[in-house]
């Protein structure tokens, strides 16, 4: 029948024929329905096959680009555009630990999440005291942070960035759920990445401050003088100015 042959080529959306008459009609169309429920469920499972393989690509590259940042400004760039794509439904913003003053800073937002952007202590977060993923459990009832905005608490995410057992830096998301648990391994990966990223970038300035000042004294050094040099002599061929 037409029905058949539309569920041989993987069609389907077509409506299966209903028969409740004991007989071998009866039993063709459950062996029919049947049929077609396992290939829709088949066909949801390489749908998801497929997504997961999408999402994984786009975490790769997402490595990829951070390895190659060169300042704390490349690694946001990076994380607001990957982060939406990663993750489609769910709205974040990327934090970053000041010491002075000792608190998170909101440096970016994706998908439009509710509430404000300001600076909070990192003790307004539970995640950043336990440097663990809060809530642990998403769906089941547990104390909130206290920087959220409380209509969306109960459907929120703070991921720590975490470098050498401390947190540098916060991924809050919102509008997560209990059936966003793949998408939650998904957006851990993501805070590890933009945490290793975050951290090698803390290290290349501290690296740089005592390659160009003394560290006794604190003034600077002769490395500091031959990169400024070399600068100046670059801006004044740029320019055709005379070096002095």
């Amino acid at each position: 029948s037409d029905v058949v042959q539309r569920l041989a080529s993987q069609d389907y959306a077509v409506e299966t024929p209903h028969f409740t008459q004991v007989d071998e009609i009866g039993d063709m169309a459950q062996a029919i329905r049947i049929f077609r429920e396992n290939g829709l469920a088949r066909q949801q499972l390489e749908q998801q096959r497929d997504a997961d393989w999408a999402i994984r690509e786009l975490l790769a590259r997402m490595t990829q680009r951070l390895q190659g940042c060169e300042t704390i400004e490349d690694v946001i760039k990076v994380a607001e555009l990957f982060a939406p794509n990663i993750a489609p439904t769910i709205p974040g913003k990327l934090y970053i630990l000041d010491t002075d003053p000792w608190q998170m800073r909101c440096v970016a937002q994706w998908l439009s999440p509710a509430g404000e952007t300001t600076s909070f202590a990192p003790d307004d977060c539970w995640a950043i005291r336990r440097g663990l993923s809060h809530p642990p459990v998403q769906g089941e009832p547990d104390i909130t942070c206290y920087h959220l905005p409380e209509a969306h608490a109960g459907q929120s995410l703070c991921v720590p960035l975490i470098a050498q057992g401390e947190a540098i830096g916060l991924l809050s998301f919102q509008n997560v759920t209990a059936s966003d648990a793949p998408s939650r391994a998904y957006l851990e990966l993501m805070a590890e990445a933009l945490g290793l990223a975050l951290a090698n970038q803390r290290l290349r300035s501290a690296l740089l401050e005592k390659a160009l000042f003394d560290s006794l004294t604190g003034l600077r050094n002769r490395h500091h003088l031959d990169e400024a040099l070399h600068s100046q002599m670059a801006l004044a061929v740029h320019t055709h100015t005379p070096l002095s």
